[in-house]
């Protein structure tokens, strides 16, 4: 088996899709020939990490905004010539640079002892994971972290890209904006190995039980539309709530109509839409509530007309996240910038059609294979893309579920994802 490091600031499941993405591959690169580890900034007493199928070596802990530790430059260049390749996950965090650092200084050993080419430093990649989108650059919610990122670029990050084997990117509309954002960006190689995730686990009953025993007021047989990930800005969240007041809130107030759990409740006569009503709900499943951020949101459904229709169930996992999916219309996203959008392909593999904003990557493979819907991250946008959705018969919903299914299938599987992967780290191994 030839060996494979991932590089990555931290491999626990919170810290989002990219941990998800190389779990998902690891299985499929395993069955042609490649044996993957991991190394992290977590700690090594973590509990999870001796649960894991993945073998990490975890570094941390470390508690500093750029993820330093000590020790990681020195376990780099002990280690490093033990594999074939590496892949380097993410910008502007220490396991970047210390992976440069630590191949720099092994290829100058190495030329200066004449040493053998069988055990020269490996070729290494870098997968940005969208950190190179020009949004995070021009975004005014970000001026001192777009200044750090500049500083950080000019110092050593073009470095990191210029002197990798090639850049790997998850879709091409990654590819496109990761030129825009600083001119000096000069890699030797730029390459589309695409992303995706596994067959999900066949749908049962007792995925929707757990799934509606997250949400205890929304009755059986209900049919909404799903949000699934964090409570974030960047996740256009505030957008969502209030294009879906616009669209579908054009009814009466319930006196006390609120968030679920809040409290400021809701009315306890105020009943619900009759099950299989016209009139969708609008479940956001996903951590952050408890924010500065989640209690903007919680105020604005409290405003709105639709605080009865809108449930907050918290982050799913296991049945009730798959539940969720297979019970739902529609999964819907209004991004202001996502570089592949894990759920996004989840609700693709659940046969779901996706309602998505145009600043989510994927988004020309949704839209070019009728998988889905498309609009503006914008506020007209986004109750746009509703108001589509609303008006959307059922024979042609049920067309884009099917198209929804085979696009998984043929472009978003983690089996064609390290297909591609497998295919360029042989090349670059041969040659």
């Amino acid at each position: 088996m030839r060996r494979l490091l991932r590089v990555i600031p931290s491999m626990n499941s919170i810290a989002g899709g990219p941990v998800q993405g190389i779990r998902n591959m690891t299985p499929w690169l395993a069955r042609r020939g490649w044996s993957s580890e991991a190394v992290t900034m977590d700690s090594p007493h973590e509990q999870w990490i001796h649960h894991s199928a993945l073998k990490i070596h975890a570094l941390g802990p470390c508690s500093t905004p750029l993820r330093f530790a000590p020790t990681m430059l020195p376990w780099m260049e002990r280690h490093l010539q033990d594999y074939e390749a590496v892949i380097v996950h993410g910008l502007w965090l220490w396991p970047s640079i210390a992976t440069w650092i630590a191949i720099q200084r092994l290829q100058k050993k190495t030329l200066r002892l004449a040493i053998s080419s069988t055990s020269f430093p490996p070729t290494y990649f870098v997968m940005p994971h969208g950190m190179l989108d020009p949004w995070f650059q021009r975004d005014k919610s970000r001026r001192w972290k777009a200044l750090r990122n500049s500083v950080y670029w000019h110092l050593i990050e073009k470095k990191v890209i210029r002197d990798a084997s090639g850049v790997l990117f998850t879709c091409e509309q990654e590819l496109q904006l990761a030129r825009c954002s600083f001119s000096d960006y000069r890699p030797k190689r730029e390459i589309n190995i695409g992303y995706g995730v596994p067959d999900p686990p066949a749908h049962s009953d007792a995925m929707d039980q757990a799934f509606y025993e997250t949400c205890l007021r929304f009755p059986k047989g209900q049919p909404y539309l799903l949000y699934l990930g964090r409570i974030h800005p960047k996740k256009g969240v505030d957008l969502l709530i209030r294009a879906y007041a616009k669209v579908f809130g054009d009814r009466p107030k319930a006196e006390g109509d609120g968030v679920e759990g809040s409290d400021k409740g809701a009315d306890p006569a105020f009943q619900f839409p009759a099950p299989n009503s016209q009139l969708p709900a609008l479940v956001i499943a996903g951590p952050g509530l408890d924010t500065s951020y989640g209690a903007k949101i919680r105020n604005l459904v409290h405003e709105s007309r639709c605080g009865d229709c809108i449930h907050f169930p918290g982050m799913l996992t296991g049945n009730a996240k798959w539940g969720a999916f297979f019970s739902c219309e529609a999964f819907v996203l209004g991004s202001h910038q996502e570089n592949f959008g894990i759920a996004v392909a989840e609700a693709l593999s659940c046969g779901k059609p996706v309602l998505i904003s145009n600043q989510v990557n994927i988004c020309t493979e949704v839209e070019t294979a009728g998988a889905g819907y498309v609009k503006p991250d914008t506020l007209d946008g986004m109750a746009a893309l509703l108001r589509e959705w609303k008006m959307t018969p059922t024979t042609v919903r049920k067309e884009m579920g099917m198209n929804s299914k085979k696009l998984f299938e043929t472009r978003f599987h983690a089996r064609a994802a390290a297909e591609d992967l497998h295919s360029i780290l042989a090349q670059s191994h041969r040659s």
